[in-house]
């Protein structure tokens, strides 16, 4: 017979083992929204300082992964809807870093005054 520290033991491994499989289910299934990707990356990189170019599916990969630029400083946003375990879904410079464009906020507050 088991004494009862092991037969917690193996009563918590066996609960682990199955919260691991149905999160694995769970992230096999899960797919993104790359328009709602698209519109968190834009607003990450707005509030650095970005004005972005519009958007531009990759040459390979299509509509699962889209990039686009700053038109004053040329750092990039990439989205992609359907990452890997070991990648993620929205990364890139103008997410990460302010614009380097010092006349970039004069031109900013010009162009929203012409609307």
């Amino acid at each position: 017979m088991m004494n009862g520290l092991k037969m917690m033991r193996l009563e918590t491994n066996i609960k682990v083992k199955k919260l691991v499989r149905e999160n694995f289910k769970m992230a096999e299934n899960w797919q993104y929204d790359i328009d709602t990707l698209k519109k968190e990356a834009l607003e990450s990189c707005d509030f650095r300082g970005h004005t972005m170019n519009p958007w531009t599916a990759h040459s390979f990969y299509g509509e699962q992964i889209q990039f686009c630029n700053c038109i004053f400083c040329g750092k990039q946003v990439t989205v992609n809807a359907k990452p890997l375990p070991n990648q993620i879904d929205i990364g890139g410079e103008a997410v990460a870093l302010g614009c380097s464009d010092e006349t970039h906020f004069f031109r900013k507050e010009k162009n929203e005054n012409v609307r």
